[in-house]
């Protein structure tokens, strides 16, 4: 995952961001909690699709990108993202993917949407963040 490597500055000013993440290995959930928070960014952070619905239901939780996991257990990403941008249509998303082409040929909706391979590094998370805020 990169450990080594320091996470590369950004342009876009990161207090104006917040980010959910939606991840059910813990492990990389932590690599993606501390990667994002020691670069700046608002962080909130679920193992479940259901979770993430529920936190982002409330008119106080702010969220600019949603970073999610295609293959979450019970509700799968797309299908949680699709029902948080039904309230929300204006929040970004990258997709992660440990078989990118396993998971477009599940989901097709996923053609042409951000998708950051898993394990990822540092780097390539914060450029991926960095790219689809900047959008």
């Amino acid at each position: 995952y990169g450990r080594d490597e320091p996470a590369p500055a950004i342009a876009t000013p990161p207090e104006a961001a917040a980010i959910l993440v939606i991840e059910d290995d813990t492990a990389i959930l932590a690599i993606a909690v501390n990667v994002l928070t020691a670069m700046g960014y608002k962080v909130l952070a679920t193992s479940s699709g259901e979770e993430a619905e529920a936190m982002v239901a409330s008119p106080e939780v702010e969220v600019d990108l949603i970073l999610t996991d295609v293959g979450l257990p019970g509700r799968l990403g797309p299908e949680t993202v699709d029902r948080i941008r039904a309230q929300r249509p204006d929040v970004r998303v990258i997709f992660a993917t440990g078989d990118a082409d396993r998971a477009v040929r599940q989901v097709p909706s996923l053609e042409g949407t951000p998708l950051l391979h898993k394990p990822y590094r540092r780097v390539d998370l914060a450029r991926a963040v960095a790219d689809a805020l900047a959008v």
